[in-house]
């Protein structure tokens, strides 16, 4: 769109926009479109779940969902940060694993091996406590914001969540205390420079 810029009046004022001051008009605007889309996903109430995951690389285009994710990343790097400054060893922990007796694991089948199966960690601990038993020292790992795979009754619905896993031994709960406080205080404040805008 071409033409001269004026300045919205009264009602037609937008603030929820960065140009909901202004707007195109006169005699000598020019309209083209260039091209159409198929849908248009928005994200505002009344929006399909379905239609914003089906054009989901439209959807993260929008400015929330942008600051979204550099929000998450901010509070990854931030923690991950703070513990390794602590004296934290990062620890790589696998994501494929046996699966634990009575567990209710989300299976993944085994190519190599027909009839048997892997298990999605419900949390994914058990090596980190293995090197713990062996090392001692205190244990970041690799995925601190652990994604959980958990079903709580055979009927419930898939469930998926985040926990932050840090492992220590032979300590007192004021040493955990003393590790764990720095780091959600270095959280809180990347929460409160978060624009608090809606998209």
């Amino acid at each position: 769109m071409t033409g001269e810029v004026v300045r919205r009046e009264g009602a037609t004022i937008n603030p929820r926009l960065p140009t909901g001051e202004v707007q195109a008009a006169g005699a000598g605007t020019e309209r083209a479109v260039r091209g159409r889309g198929a849908a248009d996903p928005g994200g505002g109430r009344g929006r399909s779940q379905d239609l914003r995951l089906r054009y989901r690389f439209l959807d993260l285009r929008r400015e929330k969902q942008q600051r979204n994710i550099m929000l998450r990343a901010g509070v990854i790097a931030s923690i991950r940060q703070r513990m390794i400054e602590w004296g934290f060893t990062r620890f790589q922990t696998p994501i494929l694993a046996a699966s634990s007796p009575g567990a209710r694991d989300y299976l993944v089948p085994s190519r190599l091996h027909p009839g048997t199966f892997y298990a999605l960690p419900q949390a994914p601990l058990r090596g980190p406590f293995v090197a713990m038993v062996a090392g001692g020292r205190p244990l970041l790992p690799d995925r601190p914001l652990a994604s959980v795979t958990r079903r709580a009754a055979p009927t419930a619905p898939p469930g998926e969540f985040y926990q932050l896993d840090f492992e220590m031994s032979f300590v007192t709960q004021e040493d955990v205390f003393a590790a764990i406080e720095p780091v959600l205080a270095g959280v809180f404040e990347i929460l409160r420079d978060y624009p608090a805008r809606s998209a």
